[in-house]
């Protein structure tokens, strides 16, 4: 699971939150597995601005 939101502290800005999750095949400890599959989530959650 990832997640991003903007700052709660500013409270003029708009605010953003949003989280999704991709299930791994097999319990992992490979970092290199896990920032790539983390990677594919903030492509698919993060917004411009």
């Amino acid at each position: 699971m990832a997640f991003i939101r903007t700052s709660p502290f500013r409270e003029k800005d708009p605010q953003y939150s949003r989280s999704a999750s991709i299930p791994l095949p097999s319990p992992t400890s490979d970092s290199a597995h896990i920032t790539q599959t983390v990677c594919a989530i903030l492509k698919h959650i993060y917004r411009p601005g």
